[in-house]
């Protein structure tokens, strides 16, 4: 891959801006831009609203700040486990495939037992191609993991010296890549497995919470997608969210020991008027969410998940749903309430409500101090008024 697709990298970033701003002077360098990919907008990743003329600046600020949270929430120890949990589910459904297909071939003996068996060296040959693949595959992605933890570092599963060995197999992959999205004000970062849109944005958030430092000056407000689809579909769009709001409400419940489970919903619709408006999503979602009060379908995601209780609160949520429309594209995340309140994944206004926080705590401190300053003083004071009042008495 050429040197500018290595998106997530430092240093300079030829290219162009998200609505084909200059951007200016930028933290990789005089005069740097950053290389987007023409790609269409979709899968997981991280839509950015910045100040207008300033995408690419925006984009740079936030390679620099998912560089460094995913390599403290994405160590090489737990991406390994990542990466064999993901060949355990390989080789399982591998497995699975393998005994229909036996049962099937076992159906077909018994019918026609005048039949020759297939050649078992065929048979083991493509099982040995198969582990072949899978093993190559691991190969490319530890050699990932172990290539370094510097700027431009590829996602698991793809190296350099893999790029070549087939068409569609170890090609190199940006674990963060910034998608031109034609449009002023918005930047979409697209997020390669295992780095999960939703973890990311939420550490951002919540170091911002506690620090009071945005750290950035053009970024402003974070929208993590999970899942997209094409937004002219209403079909698609109700059977994407609805597996995603099921998986995601049932994961909360048990993590935090609830049945009850409230939400808020969020839309952000730009470029788009039909069919999914505002109100088309709010009905459309709310509708999903409902169903979690009944009973788990044959074909639900979470087919062991208890009934729950559910009902909307705009003040205190324990998730939030951000919908996400962009023209065509339509996305779709759940967060964390306790992040969401206030000022809505708005970097610089979280800082800014939390240094106004503090300020204000030091303030409040620093006059009970004061008070008790004066409070010290005065009572000497009493006590030699008294006196002089009993001398004077006597």
């Amino acid at each position: 891959m050429a040197a500018n697709n290595k998106s997530s990298g430092k240093g300079p970033r030829p290219g162009k801006g998200g609505a084909g701003a200059k951007g200016g002077k930028g933290k990789g360098g005089a005069g740097a831009h950053v290389y987007q990919s023409k790609r269409p907008v979709g899968g997981k990743g991280i839509f950015v609203t910045t100040v207008r003329g300033k995408e690419s600046r925006c984009v740079g600020e936030m390679y620099d700040l998912l560089d460094e949270v995913a390599d403290r929430l994405y160590p090489p120890e737990r991406i390994e486990k990542m990466v064999a949990a993901r060949q355990a589910r390989a080789n399982e459904g591998k497995d699975t495939a393998a005994t229909a297909d036996d049962g099937d071939a076992a159906k077909v003996d018994t019918e026609t037992s005048a039949a020759p068996a297939p050649p078992a060296a065929v048979v083991d040959s493509d099982d040995d191609d198969d582990d072949e693949d899978i093993e190559a595959s691991i190969e490319r992605e530890l050699a990932a993991l172990k290539a370094g933890r510097g700027s431009g570092k590829m996602a698991p599963g793809s190296s350099k010296a893999g790029a070549a060995d087939a068409k569609g197999k170890g090609k190199e992959r940006p674990r963060f890549q910034s998608i031109q999205t034609d449009t002023e004000c918005l930047c979409f970062i697209a997020t390669a497995w295992p780095y999960d849109p939703v973890e990311l944005t939420e550490a951002i958030v919540s170091e911002v919470q506690e620090t009071g430092q945005s750290r950035t000056r053009f970024v402003q407000r974070l929208s993590p997608t999970t899942i997209t689809c094409h937004s002219l579909s209403v079909e698609q769009v109700e059977q994407q969210s609805g597996r995603l709001i099921e998986q995601t409400f049932a994961a909360w419940a048990e993590a935090n020991g609830k049945t009850t489970v409230t939400y808020a919903i969020e839309p952000s619709i730009r470029s788009h008027a039909a069919p999914l408006s505002r109100t088309v999503l709010l009905q459309l979602l709310g509708a999903q969410i409902s169903r979690l009060a009944s009973a788990p379908s044959i074909s639900s995601p979470v087919p062991s998940r208890p009934i729950l209780t559910v009902r909307a609160d705009l003040k205190n949520p324990d998730v939030v749903l951000l919908p996400t429309v962009l023209k065509n594209v339509y996305g779709l995340s759940i967060v964390e309430g306790r992040l969401w309140r206030g000022k809505k994944f708005n970097l610089e206004q979280i800082a800014m409500e939390v240094r106004r926080r503090k300020a204000d705590e030091e303030e409040k401190e620093k006059g009970h101090e004061e008070a008790g300053d004066d409070k010290a003083e005065e009572e000497p004071q009493k006590q030699e008024g008294a006196a002089a009042q009993e001398a004077v008495t006597a």
